[in-house]
């Protein structure tokens, strides 16, 4: 059934060691790999542009959206979630720009990263209280590090890109976590 686009793909446009690294990090983050023509179909229209593993699971992340945003709604299809404020987004658009690839700390002082793991922790507990899961929604460009950001301190925070969602989803903003200063 898929071997047309695994012949499309290897060797001609990605290694069999890519497609598995991008199951491994679709699966490392509980993501659902039964849609595999639409993965594979993914990474054959996106990889002419990108060989790195990292940016290709960003792009099939998106690909298989319905069945991340199945796996997030609760029963109203709604999905309540933390954000990041619009300035620490902005902030971390900049350590991102050009493709550069921020450290672990996000370019921010220690005293800036205990505050946002200090934000995230509260807010999870919130969401759990609720009956929600713990899941923090940010733009596309900084999903990747912002999951690497907290994975260490709070393995169990979901990090979603809102293009990860299906448009039609109504997502309960439970709040944001930002700094006072970006300096």
């Amino acid at each position: 059934e898929h071997s047309a686009v695994v012949e499309e793909l290897v060797p001609n446009l990605v290694t069999v060691g890519t497609i598995q690294n991008v199951l491994r990090n679709l699966l490392k983050e509980n993501i659902p790999i039964r849609d595999l023509s639409t993965i594979l179909e993914e990474l054959a229209d996106r990889s002419p542009l990108t060989k790195d593993p990292e940016l290709l699971t960003e792009y099939v992340r998106v690909a298989v959206s319905e069945a991340i945003t199945n796996l997030y709604k609760n029963e109203q299809s709604e999905i309540h979630a933390m954000t990041l404020d619009a300035r620490l987004e902005e902030f971390l658009l900049n350590q991102t720009a050009g493709g550069k690839q921020p450290g672990a700390n996000l370019g921010l002082s220690p005293d800036a990263m205990n505050e946002l793991y200090k934000q995230a922790h509260d807010k999870k507990q919130e969401l759990l209280l609720m009956g929600n899961k713990p899941l923090l929604i940010t733009g596309p460009t900084v999903r990747r590090f912002v999951k690497k950001f907290f994975e260490p301190v709070i393995p169990e925070l979901h990090v979603l890109s809102i293009s990860e969602l299906l448009p039609d989803i109504v997502v309960n903003t439970m709040g944001s976590i930002g700094l006072l200063s970006y300096d």
